[in-house]
């Protein structure tokens, strides 16, 4: 039957009208995408920003020019993003580049590392004054400004440190446990704790850390035809570095880059204490009985005139306050007990020295890494100090971890074992050095290599503070948590007289490994 005109006028109005409402919902859709796209790339972008500059402190570095795959990790965020170039890094950022690709950074205007293809290197210290490149894998090839007194940028791998001295230099890591070092220009100072050597142009210095086997060596012609390479890729970003060395410039004038942290952190403490306030109840006696007479002293300590100094080595001044703030007490030790070693220490025995002597020891762990807070009775000096005829040249600090229950065996009664020393040097320098021993061969560490490496936390401890804090990876130790452990530590303090020129030992104590 036909339809009525008034049924098919109805029939198209309704399909209009189906139209029409289908045609909105698709309009509604789109809207819908176009916002989420919006919104995830602002916060995309303040992500970024954020980790960089109110999580952690923003270096005056920033990428010139990259080829291929890179990516950075922020620390704060654990995320792994593509770098552009013209990014502005945070201190503590993992960069990572993939086969056949490389990427320039520029730090401070003036100083800069190309990092080749398949490398990983962490910008562990990054300040004005500063720059610390820890690489993990891979090859780095430097290229720093000369500086008066000396540079203030070093490449590590953990255990050898090399400090550019206005330099061209090549660090590479041909394998595991290895380090490359060559010198295309001007010298390095190459650091390790057995080791303190400047080493010329037209060298190389490989080093095993396991054998201890340290090799010196001329640069071969292919080898040093290899800076060619390197150097061309710089010549050919010269504009950008000139750039953005300028934007470098500006942005330290108007503080838009440098010195940004964040407040301190706050927390409640459940083990750790202040490093004001010493403790009120130390139990711990046993070691005065067996000590020899002790020296005390008689001349007040006057600081060396020598330069300005200088910071360098393994050390973080990131705040890690909630961390140290919850650790557990270990050890409450007496004061004053200070006892002469078996060798090394002057004919009538050690001076009391307070900045070495131990008070309490603290410890836990966070995020696979254990930590480790020793407080002390003094401070550390800020710079090498002459006492008498003795030159303070050194403060160190050991744990020695027992794990199987007999502290008659191993070394020393352990088989594990953690170092961090200060070293004040003749030019005004001075190193943290944090190093360790996973496992005890042949019933000692002396002469032995270490394989740990380790973090000194400056941000309440070091120098001018009366407390020593740092960190190691758990699983690079070898620690469990919820092991039993027994821990013993001592300090001492070297001169340039005397080894031992003071020492305290604490006894035993027990620790059960566990988070905080």
């Amino acid at each position: 039957m036909p339809l009525s005109v008034f049924e098919n006028s109805a029939n198209i109005f309704n399909n209009r009208k189906r139209i029409l409402v289908v045609l909105l919902g698709v309009l509604f859709l789109v809207v819908i995408i176009l916002v989420v796209f919006v919104l995830s790339g602002q916060k995309k972008e303040a992500r970024r920003e954020g980790d960089m500059t109110e999580t952690q402190n923003v270096c005056a570095a920033s990428t010139v020019v990259s080829q291929g795959s890179a990516e950075i990790q922020i620390t704060e965020s654990g995320e792994w993003q593509t770098i552009e170039a013209g990014d502005i890094f945070a201190e503590g950022s993992v960069v990572r580049t993939s086969e056949d690709s490389y990427i320039l950074i520029l730090f401070n205007g003036e100083d800069l590392a190309l990092i080749n293809s398949s490398s990983e290197v962490r910008l562990s210290v990054c300040t004005e004054n500063r720059t610390i490149v820890e690489i993990d894998k891979g090859s780095v090839f430097n290229k720093v400004a000369s500086k008066q007194g000396g540079s203030g940028y070093s490449v590590t791998n953990g255990l050898n440190t090399i400090t550019a001295l206005g330099t061209e230099f090549l660090v590479d890591i041909p394998a595991a446990n290895e380090i490359l070092v060559m010198i295309f220009e001007s010298r390095v100072l190459l650091e390790y704790p057995n080791i303190h050597q400047e080493v010329e142009a037209d060298n190389k210095v490989r080093f095993n850390s396991v054998t201890n086997k340290y090799e010196s060596s001329l640069l071969t012609d292919p080898e040093k035809d290899m800076k060619a390479s390197f150097v061309k890729i710089i010549d050919e970003a010269s504009e950008q570095i000139i750039k953005q060395a300028e934007q470098i410039e500006e942005a330290k004038q108007g503080g838009a880059i440098l010195s940004r942290k964040l407040p301190s952190a706050t927390s409640s403490a459940v083990g750790g204490s202040t490093d004001s306030s010493s403790s009120s109840d130390n139990s711990d006696t046993s070691q005065g009985d067996s000590a020899s007479p002790q020296k005390t002293e008689t001349v007040a300590p006057v600081q060396t005139a020598t330069p300005a100094p200088t910071v360098f080595g393994r050390y973080s001044g990131n705040s890690v306050e909630s961390i140290v703030n919850s650790l557990q007490m270990v050890k409450d030790d007496s004061t004053g007990d200070f006892v002469t070693p078996p060798s090394g220490a002057p004919p009538s025995g050690v001076y009391s020295y307070s900045p070495i002597d131990i008070d309490n020891i603290y410890m836990g762990i966070r995020d696979n890494r254990i930590y480790a807070k020793v407080s002390l009775a003094g401070v550390i000096p800020n710079s090498r100090q002459t006492i008498g005829s003795d030159t303070i040249q050194g403060l160190s600090w050991n744990l020695i971890f027992d794990t199987d229950g007999n502290v008659n065996n191993g070394c020393f009664g352990s088989e594990k074992a953690l170092a961090f020393n200060i070293s004040y040097h003749d030019d005004g320098q001075i190193w943290y050095n944090v190093y360790g021993w996973s496992a005890c061969q042949g019933g000692t560490y002396d002469g032995v290599s270490p394989n740990l490496s380790g973090t000194f936390h400056t941000y309440s401890s070091g120098i001018g503070k009366n407390s020593a804090v740092v960190s190691f990876s758990l699983s690079e130790i070898g620690i469990n948590i919820g092991e039993s452990l027994n821990i013993q530590a001592w300090g001492e303090a070297e001169s340039n007289l005397w080894h031992h020129y003071s020492f305290d030992e604490t006894s035993w104590a027990s620790w059960t490994a566990s988070s905080i």
